[in-house]
């Protein structure tokens, strides 16, 4: 491969991060109001798998760090940076995870097939994501055992609507790359 197709590929894969960081963080302000029900995961997943492991990592690295520290229920503070480091950790996996089940063709098969490799995806990234995060937080604050008692609630919300988003819009998503190529 040339040089210059090389770079033009890069490029390409640096403006869809870009856009599918842009696209995560929207839809995370569009729900803001609806707690622990976020697409975020799935939009980060989606860009690793469209564009490969790297640029997943870049796009979820970018979009948890541009919401988390403009979010508005921050009240102007800035996060503390274990916390916003664990969660641009986490949104960095997620988006490379989706570059691997591309690259090792982990969503294929039956739709049934697809579906269901879809819902575990979405558990074990939800459930990653959440036990991080908030270990991080119970160590800035010193309470893990009340961090994750009251966590547990919330992480339920936000396993089962990422569960439930995986397994109903990844299915519809894959048809769409294999339509635009790449």
């Amino acid at each position: 491969m040339s040089r210059i197709s090389s770079d033009k590929k890069l490029l390409t894969r640096l403006i869809i991060a870009g856009l599918f960081a842009a696209l995560a963080v929207a839809l995370n302000y569009a729900l803001i109001g609806i707690p622990q029900v976020k697409l975020f995961n799935l939009i980060i997943f989606m860009a690793g798998f469209y564009a490969g492991a790297y640029a997943g990592s870049l796009s979820g690295g970018v979009a948890a760090a541009a919401y988390s520290i403009f979010n508005p229920y921050n009240l102007g503070m800035f996060p503390p940076l274990l916390l916003l480091a664990a969660q641009i950790f986490c949104m960095a996996l997620i988006g490379a995870v989706g570059g691997y089940a591309r690259k090792f063709n982990f969503l294929s098969g039956h739709e049934l097939t697809i579906i269901a490799k879809s819902a575990v995806v979405g558990l074990a990234l939800s459930l990653i994501y959440n036990v991080i995060v908030t270990a991080s937080g119970a160590y800035l604050f010193g309470t893990f055992r009340e961090a994750f008692m009251l966590a547990i609630p919330l992480m339920l919300v936000n396993v089962v609507s990422n569960v439930v988003s995986f397994a109903v819009l990844i299915p519809l998503m894959i048809p769409l790359k294999k339509r635009f190529g790449n």
